[in-house]
């Protein structure tokens, strides 16, 4: 499964239409995501102070 979200990512897929087509919340396409070990990924993904 993180594989195809891979794929659907990298054709141009939002992470919210990922999660519809494939029936799945955005917190476990997230997790797919983390899987594959791919920090292009989560370019451009913002995150809080915390991290900081």
């Amino acid at each position: 499964m993180a594989k195809i979200v891979e794929k659907l990512y990298f054709s141009g897929w939002s992470d919210k239409r990922i999660a519809e087509e494939l029936g799945k919340g955005k917190d476990e396409i997230l997790r797919l995501k983390q899987f594959t070990g791919l920090g292009s990924l989560f370019a451009g993904r913002n995150y809080s102070r915390a991290w900081e």
